[in-house]
């Protein structure tokens, strides 16, 4: 944000999301949530979503397991699907489509896990 000429005023950070709503009800200012953490709010007009043109936020996410335990073909599925989202949604221009058909096919499969940068 700061790099396109916006500079908010950023009085405190909240702990949690929670926190934050709370902040927020209580007519403290404005806060930056995911849309997943509002939505409900959102459906029921409690919050609205400011825009402001020319600022565009993104957050970098991270999926967690723990290392020495093995991930059940569920969460192994659930690994490739967001990985062949990711690829499809964010490396599009570095891939083609014979990478992204190869690595649907992995989806599909019951051995296979896909690991991508």
């Amino acid at each position: 944000m700061r790099n396109s000429g916006f500079k908010p005023n950023i009085a405190f950070g909240c702990g949690s999301p929670d926190a934050v709503k709370t902040a927020v009800r209580n007519g403290t200012g404005v806060g930056v949530l995911v849309h997943d953490a509002v939505q409900d709010q959102i459906s029921r007009n409690e919050f609205g979503i400011l825009k402001i043109k020319g600022i565009c936020l993104t957050a970098k996410t991270y999926i967690l397991w723990h290392k020495e335990k093995p991930l059940s073909k569920n969460a192994q599925d659930f690994l490739t699907l967001l990985r062949v989202w990711r690829l499809k949604n964010h490396e599009s221009q570095s891939l083609n489509s014979e990478g992204l058909r190869t690595i649907v096919k992995i989806l599909h499969s019951q051995e296979a896990v896909v690991e991508h940068g």
